[in-house]
């Protein structure tokens, strides 16, 4: 799995990679669209109008999931989510 950075969060990077050890993430790629192109591409290809919005995506780079808001990512549900993605 990988994280990227919206650019409104990318002035003090430093500090979600203090976050991401202070949790102990180890695994997790990361990225950063200061120039918010990326942003924009999503805003037009899948309707994202504000953060936080979580995209899914398969090792062939195919979208398999979205959802817009926050989320408990520590629930079952999102647990069984993650589970059912990996395993396409």
């Amino acid at each position: 799995m990988d994280d990227l950075t919206d650019c409104r969060f990318t002035t003090r990077l430093e500090r979600r990679h203090t976050f991401l050890r202070e949790v102990g993430v180890s695994h997790l790629g990361f990225y950063a669209d200061p120039s918010a192109d990326l942003y924009k591409i999503l805003q037009k290809a899948h309707g994202v109008t504000g953060l936080p919005t979580t995209f899914l995506i398969d090792s062939k780079s195919c979208l398999v999931g979205a959802m817009a808001g926050g989320a408990d990512w520590a629930s079952p549900d999102a647990y069984a989510l993650i589970e059912a993605a990996l395993r396409q």
